[in-house]
């Protein structure tokens, strides 16, 4: 079975068990709709059954016996076919299926296939746009954040210390607010001595069209501006795992030096 097979079936039963389809990556990166069909399928039969069993229904015992032996027989047989029937997530065999190992140590979520290059304009701190194309030829490290979330503001010193350890390598670091003021953002950064290259969205438009639901997120960028990785969640960003990790990054994708 391939690794695509085998990261399936805990993919499908947390969409069961949950409603959601990956812990770390937003509902819509998932391209494969025909994998998350059987989710679905099992993720109904489950919540029918439920709202019957809430109900306290009136149906005859030999017809309910019936309904709950046909809806087992069914669930039985998705998950069965889930074992069998494979999809080649990435048949050019680059993209997320060649970062997949170097992601692992740090729970970043590959995207496969690799969207299509992003190209957003956001203003500056000072209301200068940017655009993240402006980025090109860098592995880009974007980051989703507000002052107002704690887990954010916790991980923010990492994020520095990455910075840092990042500044001779092809990898570009930048930030992005979320509904707040740059006036708010710039008096933050200020109080905890943070420089970083930092976006403001300020309506959460930005947010919205990439579906970012919980911050933090970060999404990892590729040299072609495609998002190749996404993180839900702090993460350790000083950690030796993720100086190996953006390391290996800029050695597979081959990112030029500078910002």
């Amino acid at each position: 079975m391939t690794a695509s097979g085998k990261a399936r079936l805990p993919r499908c039963a947390h969409f069961v068990f949950t409603g959601t389809y990956d812990r770390y990556v937003p509902f819509h990166e998932i391209r494969n709709t025909l994998d998350l069909l059987p989710c679905r399928l099992i993720f109904n039969f489950f919540a029918t059954t439920s709202r019957i069993i809430h109900m306290k229904t009136n149906m005859a015992g030999a017809w309910r016996i019936i309904f709950f032996s046909t809806a087992a027989a069914l669930i039985i047989g998705v998950a069965a076919a889930g074992l069998f029937i494979e999809t080649d997530e990435n048949p050019a065999g680059q993209g997320a299926g060649a970062t997949r190992p170097i992601f692992e140590a740090m729970r970043i979520n590959p995207v496969s296939p690799a969207s299509k290059p992003l190209d957003f304009t956001l203003p500056d701190l000072s209301g200068k746009p940017v655009r993240i194309s402006d980025f090109r030829g860098n592995i880009v490290f974007l980051h989703f954040w507000a002052t107002w979330c704690g887990a954010c503001v916790e991980e923010m010193p990492a994020i520095k210390r990455l910075a840092g350890l990042l500044a001779d390598k092809p990898i570009s670091m930048v930030t992005v607010s979320m509904r707040e003021s740059p006036q708010n953002v710039a008096a933050f950064l200020k109080q905890h001595r943070l420089t970083l290259d930092t976006l403001v969205d300020t309506d959460g438009s930005l947010a919205r069209r990439f579906a970012i639901r919980s911050i933090p997120t970060t999404l990892i960028m590729d040299p072609r501006g495609r998002v190749i990785g996404v993180a839900v969640g702090s993460r350790r960003w000083d950690s030796s795992e993720a100086l190996a990790m953006f390391a290996g990054l800029a050695e597979s994708t081959g990112g030029s030096a500078g910002n």
